[in-house]
């Protein structure tokens, strides 16, 4: 059978979720709100590092507060020296779920099904985020739920791209329940020296140096 991509409708402008787009480069800074007290964790000050930045802990109270996503990279790519925690943007994601989303998180639980409830997330994820792009396709018996980065060469994209997954995992288990396990979780990296960490959490089979970053799991559940 062939993959059918989702669709997704036109964007409408007099859309009232629309009108909370963010510039193009930037992400709102909701699905980051965790690296302060994480910095903390790991022994790091959060004053000190942000400052580097021009950010400081105040900014990650906010989830509307906004930041440029090579800004974001670069962030991420200190905090993993800092810290000597080389899956820092694992730790993240984790903590992240729907809530994160604002207006977005609302209009995808109040979904009828799991596979409107994707559909709207990836038809409004831009209003989080420009700089990447989310994909949904349902091949025979297999859904997957793809996360592109448009950077391909900015700094600590491989951070970004496993929070990216933790994150929708997150939100997959949040919509679908705790009985709900992914067929495969897809990086588009180099596999790291420690796999641990990613195994614990995800629970599922990995597979690095993949095409895309993609949480794979079984289309019924759609």
């Amino acid at each position: 059978m062939a993959k059918r991509p989702a669709r997704n409708p036109p964007r409408a402008t007099t859309d009232p979720v629309a009108e909370t787009s963010v510039p193009k480069g930037m992400l709102r800074i909701a699905t980051t709100m965790a690296v302060p007290a994480l910095l903390l964790e790991h022994g790091a000050d959060p004053v000190t590092l942000l400052a580097e930045f021009g950010l400081e802990p105040a900014d990650f109270e906010d989830p509307e507060n906004r930041i440029h996503y090579s800004t974001l990279t670069q962030l991420l790519e200190r905090c993993t020296e800092v810290t000597r925690c080389p899956h820092f943007g694992l730790l993240v994601g984790q903590r992240t779920g729907l809530n994160a989303f604002g207006l977005v998180g609302l209009l995808v639980r109040s979904s009828p099904d799991v596979e409107t409830a994707l559909q709207s997330f990836v038809r409004y994820f831009y209003l989080h985020l420009q700089g990447a792009v989310l994909a949904l396709t349902v091949d025979a018996d297999k859904a997957t739920l793809r996360f592109d980065i448009y950077q391909a060469r900015a700094e600590a994209n491989d951070q970004v791209g496993a929070g990216a997954l933790a994150v929708i995992f997150n939100i997959l288990r949040d919509l679908c329940g705790l009985t709900w396990k992914p067929v495969e979780i897809c990086f588009a990296q180099s596999r790291p020296e420690d796999v641990k960490p990613f195994r614990q959490f995800f629970g599922a089979p990995l597979r690095f140096d993949a095409e895309h970053h993609a949480v794979v799991f079984p289309a019924y559940w759609l």
